[in-house]
């Protein structure tokens, strides 16, 4: 998600031509804002208002010009504003991205996918911190790798998308019982109903295997 944002900072903070007006806290905060729905100018200035009070930076306004600013001080507010998040604004705009992630997987802005995924993923993490997971999810951690490598990557990596999420290493064709001798994290990892529904909407795939935790041997839930 890093390499979006500095990307997206690359963009807004290059210099303008003669006449033209600079490009601002605000302007950044409105663009982030589209990249990722749980991010609002308000939250952006709360955390400057944090870096300021514990002198992280100098005195700033929303009109302040970008170009002043560096890629790791802009990052910072970020990561804090979506620390900041509000349960129910996360909550609030879970239902936009799933239906989204379906339109994402077919988008041409590979830049603005990758961002919005990872985006869609973390306000699902966010939110299941808020009370504890009744089912999880489980997806082969080869797939989930392939997953973080491409939301992660850059534009000038070039890493494509993962494909149709594949958990049939995890179950026994013959069987359909778990393959024996695999274990949580690096075998598989969970993911919650949230975080399932939106890569599925954007891949597809599975078989989907739910338990009620983390053991794959566990007794299977219906999904």
């Amino acid at each position: 998600m890093h390499a979006q944002v500095a990307e997206l900072w690359d963009q807004l903070a290059s210099h303008p031509s003669e006449g033209e007006p600079s490009v601002t806290i605000a302007d950044f905060g409105a663009a982030l804002h589209e990249y990722h729905p749980c991010i609002s100018l308000p939250g952006l200035m709360r955390s400057v208002e944090r870096c300021m009070a514990e002198g992280e930076c100098q005195h700033l306004t929303s009109s302040t010009p970008l170009s002043r600013l560096s890629h790791a001080t802009l990052l910072k507010w970020f990561e804090r504003a979506l620390q900041d998040a509000e349960p129910e604004t996360v909550r609030r705009g879970m239902p936009q991205l799933i239906a989204a992630a379906a339109e994402l997987a077919a988008g041409t802005d590979i830049c603005r996918r990758r961002a919005r995924e990872s985006c869609a993923i973390q306000m699902c993490v966010a939110s299941s911190r808020q009370g504890s997971e009744t089912v999880w999810y489980l997806v082969d951690a080869s797939w989930l790798r392939a997953w973080r490598t491409f939301v992660n990557s850059s534009a000038a990596d070039n890493s494509p998308p993962p494909g149709p999420i594949s958990n049939h290493r995890l179950i026994c064709s013959k069987t359909s019982q778990p393959v024996k001798g695999l274990k949580v994290k690096s075998h598989y990892r969970g993911l919650s109903q949230a975080a399932w529904r939106v890569l599925m909407k954007a891949y597809g795939g599975g078989p989907a295997i739910v338990r009620p935790n983390l053991n794959l041997y566990s007794k299977s839930i219906s999904s």
